[in-house]
């Protein structure tokens, strides 16, 4: 984990590039036998683990992402396989370990993907020793001053929203409220005449900053969450994709009409780029809508292929020799159906003809209104 893990910061950049390890856990979730006749810490440890990774398996599934509440279902509709049984993180979470544990604790060492959560540790929990790891990661929690938001001079504390999601569970013999459970493990005490409230939740991803190298890996690490290309994926509302792309054919034999003998002829060269922008309509990144443009340049009388760079429209003896020029305009919708399932999308496009279809100059595309529709599956 260590090599994931650092300073309570999850690389998933360099997991999604390095999964292999990831899947053999998962598989190995998958396998194990939750037997109830175990002692309490082997299971309880091995819960704690499953969730936080699973909660890393959801996030490189769908990454790049800049939260897990941009997955939809991410806590209570993706199912994951554990021990034969198919659960949600939420029913992981909520009726595996909460209602059977009744500790307070694992609050502070179950990580949802976020950084309003307590940090994740770079090491798995373990029966023998968990106890002692819950208690530790328990008070550097209640003694972290970004988690408990202490004011002293204007006599105030801001807690997180997980003890107002939760605030039965910190009613216990030793505590009979949120700040009577903060205090048993604060080095500095909270007078319980200070202001309380709950500051809001931080559900931007808990990624590590994506700068330098892994030293145990000489593969760099992206400097964005964007350098992915993953047709399938669509953007949020107020999201720009913007992409080119260029494609440069050459020909200089062709088959005769039966295509039966390839006969020389003079070099051919034709030359697109297409440029496609993409906006996000929704909040749920479902429905997406764009145009395509796509400039040509083609020519022909045996010339050199790069010359078709020169963006040139010209005629010889009469006849056109090159042509250059913005030969259509598509107008496009990308759809992603499922909720569910929202590596799968299809992308459909009406393209309309907009150059002159001019006698005696150079072939530049055709002249006839074209409906394309793709679908793409990551």
């Amino acid at each position: 984990m260590d090599m994931y893990v650092k300073n309570g910061e999850v690389d998933y950049a360099f997991i999604k590039r390095n999964h292999m390890q990831l899947d053999s856990i998962v598989n190995e979730i998958k396998s194990i036998s939750l037997d109830n006749k175990m002692e309490e810490s082997y299971n309880k440890a091995f819960l704690i683990n499953t969730y936080n990774v699973l909660v890393i398996k959801s996030i490189i599934d769908h990454y790049p992402v800049t939260s897990p509440m941009d997955v939809d279902g991410f806590f209570k509709g993706i199912k994951h396989n554990v021990g034969g049984k198919k659960v949600t993180l939420n029913d992981l979470e909520n009726k595996m370990i909460r209602a059977v544990y009744n500790d307070p604790r694992v609050h502070f060492v179950l990580v949802c993907g976020g950084r309003g959560c307590p940090p994740i540790i770079d090491k798995a929990y373990l029966p023998k020793t968990l106890e002692e790891q819950l208690d530790i990661q328990t008070k550097i929690a209640l003694n972290n001053p970004v988690f408990i938001q202490v004011n002293d001079g204007e006599k105030k504390v801001g807690f997180s929203e997980i003890f107002k999601w939760y605030p039965k569970d910190f009613k216990t013999d030793k505590s009979a409220n949120v700040l009577a459970y903060v205090n048993l493990y604060r080095d500095n005490k909270i007078p319980s005449t200070y202001n309380q409230s709950y500051y809001p939740y931080d559900w931007s991803i808990n990624s590590q900053p994506t700068s330098g190298t892994n030293a145990k890996d000489p593969i760099d690490k992206p400097t964005s969450n964007i350098l992915e290309y993953t047709p399938s994926k669509l953007m949020k509302k107020g999201k720009w994709d913007i992409k080119m792309f260029n494609n440069l054919y050459t020909q200089t034999r062709y088959a005769d009409s039966d295509g039966q003998e390839f006969k020389n002829q003079p070099r051919l060269n034709f030359f697109t780029t297409s440029l496609e922008f993409y906006t996000g309509v929704t909040k749920d990144a479902r429905i997406n809508v764009g145009a395509l443009f796509n400039i040509k340049s083609n020519n022909g009388n045996d010339q050199n292929p790069f010359s078709v760079f020169n963006f040139k429209t010209e005629e010889q003896n009469g006849v056109g020799i090159a042509r250059a020029g913005l030969s259509n305009i598509g107008f496009s919708l990308k759809v992603s159906p499922f909720k569910k399932i929202n590596n799968f999308s299809f992308q459909t496009t009406m393209f309309l003809p907009v150059f002159d279809d001019e006698s005696n100059t150079f072939y530049l595309d055709k002249r006839s209104y074209v409906w394309d529709t793709k679908f793409f599956y990551d």
